[in-house]
């Protein structure tokens, strides 16, 4: 739950293979080729993904843009009418 305007829940989703010791290598070097790099395109694919999904629901969604491209994917309501 962010504390800040605008309020709501911020998604997120972790890929599976953060947990492997070659994510995990490839990390503490930054090594920002490869497997990280397609880590975090699957990551940026999966809360767009996430994101559609929730709107077509109803859901009042938004994504906000920060720096350095760094963007927040927030659930700021329920839909007003359940399917």
């Amino acid at each position: 739950m962010h504390s800040i305007h605008p309020f709501g829940v911020t998604l997120d989703w972790v890929a599976p293979v953060t947990n492997s010791p070659a994510y995990r290598q490839k990390a503490l070097v930054q090594d920002t080729s490869g497997l990280f790099s397609y880590v975090t395109k699957a990551n940026g694919i999966a809360l767009q993904a996430i994101h559609a999904t929730l709107l077509v629901a109803g859901f009042d969604a938004q994504i906000d843009d920060a720096e350095d491209s760094v963007r927040y994917f927030r659930v700021l309501a329920a839909p007003a009418h359940p399917m």
